[in-house]
């Protein structure tokens, strides 16, 4: 994939699943009362409602929130270095749990306001679990984020520029050409 938001599209909705599902289970299992799934149905639907209906409203703003915050981190993996991968996921994803409760708080969205520990705790852990499941996809999607990165490639080969100072036999000027030379990526072990 050559495209800097596509691959975190794909991290992003597949972080989301894997939260969507953690977070049913545990829901199922009796451990808290609200997940991300019913906290997107209440940025959607403003009440807190239940129903097959609802429930398919909420995971299809989970899955969208997970694909747009999946953007963000991919940009953001672009645009700085991949040093500290994993804690750039990580932070992402706790910022994002952060942000998302406290603009539920802000608007006085229900089931934002009166959290209870469990459930914070619970959001926190899904927070976490996104964004380390985001980073890790989009690392192995991207090829250890060769292809977001700022240069270009054809193929499989990168393209280097590089310059080179001619010299002109007929006038005795220096010129300044540019050389492509085209080298393989190197491979991980």
């Amino acid at each position: 994939m050559r495209h800097k938001i596509t691959p975190g599209i794909l991290s992003g909705l597949i972080g989301a699943m894997v939260t969507g599902f953690v977070g049913m289970a545990i829901k199922a299992f009796g451990l808290v009362d609200r997940i991300y799934i019913d906290l997107a149905k209440v940025i959607i639907m403003s009440k807190a409602k239940t129903g097959i209906a609802a429930t398919m409203v909420g995971w299809a703003a989970h899955l969208l929130i997970g694909s747009i915050l999946g953007m963000a981190v991919c940009y953001f993996i672009s645009v700085t270095s991949r040093k500290f991968w994993i804690l750039k996921g990580w932070g992402i994803g706790i910022s994002s749990w952060l942000f998302l409760l406290a603009l539920g708080t802000i608007f006085r969205l229900p089931l934002f306001g009166d959290l209870p520990p469990k459930a914070a705790v619970s959001l926190f852990i899904g927070g976490t679990l996104w964004g380390l499941i985001n980073i890790f996809v989009l690392r192995k999607i991207t090829n250890d984020f060769q292809t977001i990165n700022n240069s270009k490639s054809v193929g499989s080969k990168k393209i280097i520029k590089s310059r080179v100072l001619l010299l002109d036999r007929s006038t005795r000027l220096n010129k300044e050409k540019e050389n492509i030379r085209l080298i393989k990526p190197k491979k991980l072990t």
